[in-house]
């Protein structure tokens, strides 16, 4: 399976819960390389079924403690 380019691996028998409790089917795994400001981070992300680009889960937040500016959306 291939994910905008990338090379991904399957996932076998793995669900996440949404905040609203619903369940998706995690398909696959892809390695991202990330450019925040010119600080550039590669990290595992799983592929869904959803409607979203990406979304930046609990881990991520946790490696990367980002410092964002609500007022600016930043």
């Amino acid at each position: 399976m291939v994910c905008n380019g990338l090379p991904t691996k399957p996932v076998f028998n793995r669900q996440v819960e949404t905040a609203s409790s619903h369940k998706l089917t995690i398909v696959s795994k892809v390695s991202l390389s990330l450019d925040a400001e010119g600080l550039m981070y590669e990290f595992p992300a799983y592929v869904l079924n959803t409607k979203f680009d990406l979304i930046l889960g609990r881990d991520w937040i946790k490696r990367m403690k980002p410092e964002p500016d609500w007022d600016l959306d930043t």
